[in-house]
């Protein structure tokens, strides 16, 4: 009897322990489970975040090659501005030489009209010698 007894004792205590060892399985099921739920979770974040990454990604790519085009527009524009440079100082040296005809022009102009006005006395001259022949020709043809 003392070995069933000690027997008995031993399976209580088994299944005590096996009580015990069933909890704590359940515990850790659900502790593995929350871990489950928690990776899952994690995966879940991990795709969003790998997702966001290749768009930023793509933005990047993206906003490189706009750099890249603008560094070129920038490099255009510096080449339009010198040429613009260039013409404005060349029309600078054009305005330069027209101003020098437009002077020489003014000498000329005051010339004309220096001869011009000289033309004018003598026609106004030759007109006064045509009056007077006029009026000779009537008093000699009026005879």
């Amino acid at each position: 009897m003392e070995n069933q007894s000690r027997i008995e004792e031993l399976l209580a205590e088994s299944l005590r322990k096996s009580d015990r060892l069933s909890d704590q399985i359940g515990g850790l099921r659900s502790d593995v489970n929350d871990l489950k739920s928690d990776v899952n979770d994690l995966k879940s974040d991990f795709n969003d975040l790998k997702s966001d990454v290749n768009d930023l990604k793509s933005d990047v790519h993206d906003l490189k090659l706009d750099v890249h085009d603008l560094k070129l527009d920038v490099h255009d524009l510096k080449s339009d501005v010198n040429d613009l440079k260039s013409d404005v100082n060349d029309l600078k040296s054009d305005v330069n030489d027209l101003k020098s005809d437009v002077k020489d022009m003014k000498g000329e102009m005051i010339k004309l009209n220096l001869i011009a006005a000289e033309n004018s006395r003598s026609i106004l001259k030759l007109a006064d010698h045509v009056e007077r022949i006029d009026r000779l020709e009537k008093a000699v043809f009026k005879k």
